[in-house]
């Protein structure tokens, strides 16, 4: 007799022995084969500013982005390329997921490039502002829309630009699933998630039921490099969604500054009260200059 068990689009076959005598526990599965019908990844991705051009919206104290150079936040990027690996052992397909203003395609376009299968950009102007709450509320109502039930969703731990490495876990609690953030590695097998994951003092190896969120940190691995062809291919034969607050079914109250359960009431530039100097004369000149300061600080007679 053949059994056959289904969840979440993973699915076993086994044989079960021949019950004579038949007791309250269920026979064990024997020779146990698991297969993955069409594996879903999913990886969040942010357009953050280039570190040069950051600046901050007086009045709001929330970060510029309408016209700011911006690029794929670098663990996004990580989790990026661990998806395309994931995939080319598993197959399947792989979505890319962001939240921001009309400029972010650009990262949607360059995620495409590098191999993903189908965007996603969920954007509205009622979005500004708002807090790492109201954007993973926004991110799970696009992951319920788009993948109910996932086997797997990416990101980054942190991003360059807030680095609070909040929105995982909040997604992960909006979608009841479970997390693990400052991965290395994520390997899967059967139904499970290995995920290499670095901590303070230790390398720490978890096993987690999929589906799952998992945050990525950068690691020694180099993203792949975007053939020509592949840019060509992003634009014209690649799908590409564009949603609005409607299109989720959310109100406008959910998300913003109106939606964010936190605000920020002040931002400054950090003071410098050393300075560091850099001194380009011949080695001798160099040598006589740092004795003087040495001396005029009283730290040498």
């Amino acid at each position: 007799m053949k059994a056959l068990q289904r969840y979440s689009g993973w699915s076993y076959t086994g044989s079960l022995p021949h019950l004579s005598h038949p007791g309250p526990q269920a026979p064990h599965l024997e020779a146990l084969t698991w297969r993955c019908a069409t594996m879903e990844i999913t990886v969040c991705i942010k357009q953050v500013p280039r570190q040069a051009e950051i600046r901050w919206e007086e009045g709001r104290w929330s970060f510029a982005r309408q016209g700011v150079p911006g690029l794929i936040n670098p663990q996004d990027l990580e989790a990026l390329e661990m998806a395309l690996q994931l995939r080319e052992t598993h197959g399947g397909e792989i979505t890319v997921l962001s939240m921001g203003p009309a400029q972010a395609e650009e990262s949607l376009m360059e995620a495409l490039a590098m191999g993903a299968d189908r965007a996603v950009l969920i954007s509205d102007p009622a979005l500004a502002g708002s807090d790492t709450l109201a954007t993973s509320t926004v991110l799970a109502a696009g992951l319920r829309k788009f993948h109910p039930k996932p086997h797997i969703i990416l990101c980054g731990s942190r991003s360059s630009d807030s680095d609070t490495g909040q929105v995982g876990p909040q997604i992960s609690e909006e979608l009841e699933l479970p997390y693990a953030g400052y991965a290395l590695e994520v390997e899967v097998r059967q139904e499970h998630a290995y995920v290499l994951r670095r901590l303070d003092r230790c390398v720490q190896r978890l096993r987690m039921s999929l589906p799952a969120v998992v945050g990525m940190l950068r690691a020694p691995r180099r993203p792949r490099d975007i053939p020509l062809g592949a840019i060509e291919k992003a634009f014209e034969s690649k799908e590409r969604l564009r949603w609005n607050l409607q299109d989720l079914g959310l109100k406008p109250e959910q998300v913003g500054l109106k939606g964010s359960a936190t605000k920020v009431v002040d931002l400054r530039e950090p003071s410098h009260g050393r300075q560091g100097r850099i001194l380009t004369l011949p080695p001798h000149q160099a040598v006589e200059m740092i004795l003087e300061v040495l001396r005029s600080h009283h730290l040498i007679s």
